[in-house]
């Protein structure tokens, strides 16, 4: 059973999020996999306001619900459950997620940008923080039709993010969709020596083969993260990207930042968030996929081939033409 969730603040940006939930929800029924929507609306409480504005403003919320509720079943065929709350907005997603086991929360996000996002951030990018669900971040820029072609899974590789994965391939073959890996080189970035990170994508590159994902293999240098997933995109179509995160809280996020909070609010394209403790990314050890895997070092041929990266600016190279 798939389960998404949908809040809503009736905005143009949660109306396209809304028409994306549903035709990830129509590939589902498409695929015999059972499925179920849910719609969610919090009202805001400003202060002291009196209590028969709150009622009035519960009252009207139902009403546009419903709306909503009839226009997915006469558009698209789909039953919907739906809940409202009163001023708590991220405790209650997530309590809602977890009592109907949701799958997904498909979020429209408009993007916050220079010092609100510094201190404050979307609620988007809150709920990406603290969900323990996949969230799917959806602009008002993305296009109507939620194409999946192709889709970037970006990753420093690391064996912890290997469930994660696992749950990318599922929707990988839900959808039909062949899968772009790709790392980004960083100067200040602390992680494994080049070639051990090649390795650890050709590693993860097996798995997506052996589960039948077409699947390619990219690595790109940029001053940033962000500015070297937008040089890769710039130079493929991609239609969507996913990133398994680990969410952060309070002091360490203040100091340290999301980066898949910031690639979400940032990129046109939708972004799903895959949060690595989530019992939704957890896939249970199987005959045909490893579970965990050990890097291996790597030889000279290998590193005399990781030499011949060329330059940053450079259209990103295939990996698998390497390796």
């Amino acid at each position: 059973m798939q389960r998404i969730l949908v809040p809503t603040d009736f905005s143009p940006c949660a109306e396209q999020a809304l028409e994306i939930a549903a035709q990830i929800i129509k590939r589902y029924q498409s695929n015999g996999i059972s499925n179920q929507l849910y719609l969610y609306h919090c009202v805001e409480k400003y202060g002291k306001d009196d209590p028969t504005s709150l009622r009035q403003a519960k009252e009207k919320a139902k009403q546009r619900l419903e709306a909503l509720r009839i226009m997915l079943f006469n558009k698209h065929q789909i039953s919907s459950g739906l809940y409202i709350s009163m001023g708590q907005l991220l405790p209650d997603i997530k309590a809602i997620a977890n009592s109907n086991e949701i799958s997904m929360v498909v979020m429209g996000s408009n993007g916050s940008s220079g010092l609100d996002e510094f201190l404050i951030g979307s609620n988007t990018q809150k709920v990406i923080r603290l969900s323990n669900k996949p969230v799917l971040v959806v602009k008002k820029t993305t296009q109507k039709l939620f194409n999946t072609q192709k889709i970037a899974f970006i990753s420093d590789f690391n064996t912890d993010q290997l469930d994660a994965f696992k749950y990318c391939l599922n929707l990988c073959k839900q959808w039909g969709t062949s899968l772009l890996l790709l790392n980004i080189d960083t100067p200040t970035a602390f992680h494994e020596p080049m070639g051990a990170v090649w390795l650890s994508m050709k590693q993860f590159k097996s798995i997506a083969e052996e589960a039948n994902v077409p699947v390619e293999m990219f690595r790109e240098e940029g001053r940033n993260v962000y500015s070297g997933v937008t040089f890769f995109l710039e130079h493929q179509t991609v239609d969507a990207v996913i990133m398994p995160t680990h969410g952060r809280k309070k002091l360490l996020r203040f100091i340290l930042g999301s980066l898949t909070e910031y690639i979400a609010n940032h990129l046109s394209i939708p972004v799903l968030s895959l949060p690595i403790t989530s019992k939704e990314c957890t896939v249970k050890p199987d005959t045909d996929h490893k579970t965990h895997f050990t890097v291996p070092t790597p030889t000279t041929k290998a590193m005399k081939e990781i030499r011949q990266r060329g330059p940053a600016g450079q259209e990103p190279q295939k990996l698998s033409a390497l390796l």
